[in-house]
């Protein structure tokens, strides 16, 4: 499977022996344009909600169990997460209403 990695620092995505790293890997940087701050605004917030909802609360002894986790809180996020700014819905039954006019 593809990975998408985003460093923290700017430094990381400029440095030739770290960008070598990630294409030996398979790895995309992620990275928005300079000065474009909405570019990634939906995911830090989808970001955002993940480590205060699900992972600064959890425990998990493996590796195994975080990949499980994650793909049952994103599961729980678009299917079952009440959305105020969607009319209370969830974001997968907001869309197919919106897609159904």
């Amino acid at each position: 499977d593809p990975v998408l990695h985003r460093p923290v620092e700017f430094t990381q995505y400029r440095h030739q022996a770290y960008r070598g790293l990630l294409d030996r890997h398979g790895a995309t940087q992620s990275m928005s344009r300079k000065g474009a701050c909405l570019d990634n605004a939906m995911i830090e917030n989808f970001f955002g909600h993940v480590k205060t909802e699900w992972f600064y609360p959890g425990s998990f002894p493996s590796i195994t169990e975080v990949e499980a986790g994650l793909h049952e809180y994103i599961r729980w996020y678009n299917h079952d997460r009440i959305r105020n700014t969607h009319d209370g819905l969830p974001p997968v039954v907001f869309r197919a209403r919106a897609m159904a006019v």
